[in-house]
């Protein structure tokens, strides 16, 4: 894997992560400047994800990959930055949905 795919993994996942992140701050979108911001993140991320598509990296890895790293990130940053818990079934039940996505992209 070369450099700039790396850094293009990167951009997608921190994008979306960052547009996740101000999500509750957008007020369902009436707050302008956070919503400003939810959109340039999350644009930014969807950016990434046709670079990288682009670029030739199969969607058959890529998806399955970002569809592990968002949601159990976005569960910490709302548990760091919002005070939300996440109950061990939650994460359990979240975990195993992302090693079956995983799994069935592995397959033939």
């Amino acid at each position: 894997m070369s450099a700039i795919v790396i850094a293009l993994f990167a951009l997608a996942a921190a994008g979306q992560l960052a547009g996740v992140a101000l999500l509750p701050r957008t007020a369902g979108f009436t707050n302008p400047l956070p919503t400003a911001g939810c959109c340039l993140f999350f644009l930014l991320g969807v950016y990434g994800l046709a670079e990288l598509a682009r670029r030739g990296v199969q969607l058959g890895i890529l998806i399955p990959i970002m569809t592990g790293i968002i949601p159990l990130t976005s569960i910490v940053i709302g548990m760091v930055f919002y005070g939300e818990s996440a109950s061990a079934l939650k994460l359990g039940l979240l975990i195993s949905a992302c090693v079956l996505v995983g799994y069935a992209s592995s397959i033939a």
